[in-house]
């Protein structure tokens, strides 16, 4: 059985050449420079006010909005250089130009829980990235009065963003407020139940038609999952499982340094524990593969695996959980 991490690479390397279509499922491993979220250094020298507040990473402002000990002009302020920082301040790393290099002129399409649109910002299709937790180019009522009550963030940031002063808006009037009832807004991120996922249905919507065309044609598909962990498993690695059993011939790849585990019903698959693999695969892609070795530890792998299946993994139907997130 293939069990080295070098012969797991092959494999993935084979199905990845051999793929008709690649969807890539990304979660918050794939944006590992986007430390401001998880360390706590990082977001002392960017949100400093926050600090005597009790608050050290991005993860803990989540809340920051129910918060009455934060004043609302702290709490504006932060909205305001987060929006700015995630949109212009922080970008994609080298992993993203590897991924965009790996996968070359193949069809594809990306699914992710990010909301920093990095992909994007890597020069990855607009119209063939979902981002299903939202983003920070817009930013939207949090009261959601109207389905509508949607703006673009960079003017709204580059009128506001002056007015802070020590962490903190110089008069309550520069809060951004909906313009249509008055509340405050943050991003148009699904951090509550007034999340507008309107603005992302158009793209959702064609990434069902592009995976229900690849089912209907059964062309050979290969998900290439990276740093999905269980922060929110339903929107990443239970929906891509769930292609793995449907697509005919269909072949997952997780690439997690924390969490490859792979269900024993998935017996097309592979977990890689590790922080460098796109960069391996790549050199793999650029260097060129010996087909018939790899071809027959790929075959010693799978029958392996096909022996020690003892009960399928519930299955999270994808399309369910793509109407689901309409909310």
């Amino acid at each position: 059985m293939a069990k080295t991490y070098t012969s797991l690479l092959k494999i993935a390397s084979k199905w990845i050449s051999e793929a008709d279509a690649i969807l890539i499922c990304a979660g918050a491993g794939m944006s590992t420079n986007l430390t401001v979220y998880s360390d706590p250094e990082v977001f002392k020298k960017h949100y400093p006010g926050l600090l005597k507040y009790g608050y050290k990473t991005c993860y803990d402002c989540m809340g920051l909005e129910y918060d009455p000990n934060v004043p609302d002009e702290v709490k504006g302020a932060y909205v305001i250089e987060h929006v700015h920082s995630v949109n212009e301040k922080f970008g994609p790393g080298e992993n993203y130009q590897q991924l965009k290099d790996l996968i070359g002129a193949k069809d594809y399409f990306v699914w992710t829980s990010n909301a920093d649109r990095f992909f994007v910002r890597a020069g990855f299709d607009t119209a063939r990235v979902y981002t299903a937790q939202g983003d920070f180019s817009r930013l939207q009522c949090l009261k959601r009065c109207s389905d509508s009550s949607i703006w673009d963030s960079k003017p709204i940031m580059e009128e506001l963003r002056p007015h802070i002063v020590n962490s903190r808006l110089t008069d309550a009037k520069y809060i951004p407020r909906c313009k249509n009832c008055g509340t405050r807004m943050f991003g148009n991120v699904r951090a509550g139940d007034w999340f507008i996922h309107d603005p992302f249905l158009p793209v959702q919507e064609s990434l069902i038609s592009w995976l229900e065309d690849i089912k209907a044609q059964q062309k050979k598909i290969t998900i290439i999952e990276i740093g999905a962990g269980y922060n929110t498993p339903i929107v990443t690695r239970l929906p891509m499982e769930s292609i793995a059993r449907e697509f005919t011939g269909a072949h997952l790849i997780r690439i997690n340094p924390g969490n490859p585990e792979i269900p024993e019903d998935l017996v097309q698959s592979v977990g890689i524990a590790s922080t460098d693999a796109l960069s391996s695969l790549l050199e793999l892609s650029k260097s060129g593969l010996n087909t018939e070795e790899v071809a027959a530890e790929e075959a010693e792998y799978v029958a392996q695996r096909e022996k020690e299946v003892r009960r399928p993994a519930r299955n999270y139907n994808w399309k369910d959980v793509l109407l689901h997130l309409r909310g």
